[in-house]
């Protein structure tokens, strides 16, 4: 599965790095092999604070991984 440093810094909860790769221009709706954003592992992981920084950044709320699920399905 491809992630991005977006992804892994999500997944991490590595909050100072999210702000820093969207800051500089990280694609927040980047998808990974299976259609999910960082938006999808931030709700997941009910992350609020990084779910909160990826849709200031432009996350896509709506945005179906490949079963279905937009990312707050997971919340």
């Amino acid at each position: 599965e491809e992630r991005t440093a977006l992804h892994i810094a999500t997944a991490g909860g590595a909050q100072r790095c999210l702000k820093q790769l969207l800051e500089r221009g990280a694609n927040p709706n980047a998808v990974t092999a299976t259609g999910q954003t960082a938006l999808h592992i931030a709700a997941g992981q009910a992350d609020v604070a990084a779910s909160r920084l990826l849709i200031q950044h432009g996350a896509w709320r709506n945005v179906r991984d490949l079963n279905g699920h937009i990312p707050f399905d997971a919340a």
